[in-house]
């Protein structure tokens, strides 16, 4: 039995912290598929070419060979508004939150979540091969997919 395991980042940039958090899930994806042996290979998928690109230089710098391959999401013009506003209301929220103030639903992430989810979990399954998994995940970490190859 073999698993492919995936995370999805809605992130549009990489400033602040973003790049950093992007980084270490990116090695949690690598670290798995290298030390894990039942796991065959990871995905991350991003928002962006930009995103994608820091990634390619994550994979010269931990001496990657294909362990993680990294995909970039394929959202039209009003999947990308849709998420950018989302990405505004998130920081509104945060703000609102920080001050001591509810946030009265502000700061949430569904909609990248279920866009990126989504076309991961579509593209792994028709190029992999796949369903899904309903074991104990590698290293009990909560991956956006784990799928059984078929």
């Amino acid at each position: 039995m073999k698993l492919i395991i995936g995370m999805a980042k809605s992130n549009l940039s990489l400033k602040d912290c973003q790049s950093r958090k992007l980084e270490l899930d990116f090695l949690r994806l690598a670290y798995t598929v290298q030390r894990v042996e039942v796991v065959k290979k990871g995905y991350l998928m991003v928002t962006t070419e930009k995103i994608k690109k820091r990634t390619e230089k994550w994979k010269e710098k931990y001496q990657l060979d294909g362990e993680v391959e990294v995909l970039v999401a394929k959202l039209d013009e009003e999947m990308l508004q849709s998420l950018e506003a989302e990405k505004e209301m998130n920081v509104k929220g945060m703000l609102v939150g920080t001050a001591g103030k509810k946030s009265e639903g502000q700061s949430v992430a569904k909609l990248g979540k279920r866009l990126l989810e989504k076309a991961l979990q579509q593209y792994i399954e028709e190029n992999e091969q796949t369903v899904a998994w309903e074991g104990e995940p590698p290293l009990s970490i909560q991956w956006d997919y784990c799928g059984k190859v078929t």
